[in-house]
């Protein structure tokens, strides 16, 4: 297929998605986006002459921030408008692209829609839909790769999800996090990818004198569920010598094994 016929293709599709969500664009305008001919508006290929030579925006040297979602919904869109990224990255949709993506530009990935499927498909090296390809391929080219927890569905279950599936689950995350996944809060998305310091929810403040458990100086207190070997680096992080977990929380194998070598006790009430 010749590369301008892909470029139309792609923005045709471009253009059907956004007007499904309201959004009138002219042909012109996907174009200078795209980089393909026919520009109207002015890009830096085209000299503001509005008579585009091909190139399109100055994009190709700029490495990419890739939103990788199954649909193209609202939560995505302060990433897309973000002009601080947009500055430094050349933001895209996978989505949008239809997934067709140049990984080799590819710097930061951030993943949305990590539902249950997802997140065990993945971590079993499946890949039968476009963004799972596309997520596994990101994976093992080694790309840095962010997610909030609100994209995370296993997450939103952690009151009412059984035992044994919730420790799968949290063994499935783990999982991705050991190959590079950083679990970071949606408002600090785009601090992370420009490398800022993050400010870890798990982590809690020490506790109140009153509950601080005896032998510990400084204690800090998780009531999730589960807790991970990220807790305990954000633990070590924070100084704490303790965690204080609720009666029956699970704790990770590798919770356990970095606990043992940053000396840090658990305690419960």
């Amino acid at each position: 297929m010749e590369t301008g016929e892909l470029t139309d293709r792609i923005a045709a599709r471009v253009k059907e998605k956004l007007e499904q969500m309201g959004i009138t664009v002219s042909d012109g305008e996907i174009s200078a986006c795209l980089g393909g001919t026919g520009c109207d508006a002015p890009c830096t290929s085209c000299g503001g002459d509005g008579t585009c030579t091909g190139t399109g925006p100055a994009e190709t040297n700029r490495k990419i921030l890739l939103i990788l979602t199954e649909d193209h919904g609202t939560d995505c869109h302060a990433l897309l408008e973000n002009s601080d990224l947009a500055a430094v990255y050349d933001v895209q949709c996978a989505f949008l692209s239809d997934y067709s993506v140049d990984m080799d530009r590819v710097d930061t990935v951030i993943l949305f829609n990590l539902t249950c499927a997802n997140l065990s498909k993945l971590c079993s090296g499946m890949a039968d839909t476009p963004y799972l390809k596309t997520a596994l391929k990101a994976i093992m080219s080694g790309k840095k790769l962010l997610a909030s927890p609100d994209q995370i569905e296993y997450l939103q279950y952690e009151k009412t999800m059984p035992a044994p599936m919730w420790k799968k689950m949290s063994g499935d995350l783990d999982f991705l996090k050991s190959c590079g996944l950083a679990v970071v809060p949606a408002d600090q998305l785009a601090g992370a990818v420009m490398n800022r310091p993050v400010q870890n929810e798990a982590a809690e403040k020490p506790a109140a004198s009153s509950e601080t458990c005896a032998a510990c100086e400084n204690e800090i207190i998780i009531r999730r569920r589960v807790v991970t070997e990220r807790d305990l680096i954000d633990a070590e992080r924070a100084g704490a010598s303790c965690i204080r977990v609720n009666p029956g929380c699970i704790i990770t194998d590798l919770a356990k094994e970095a606990a043992a070598r940053k000396g840090i006790r658990f305690c419960s009430d």
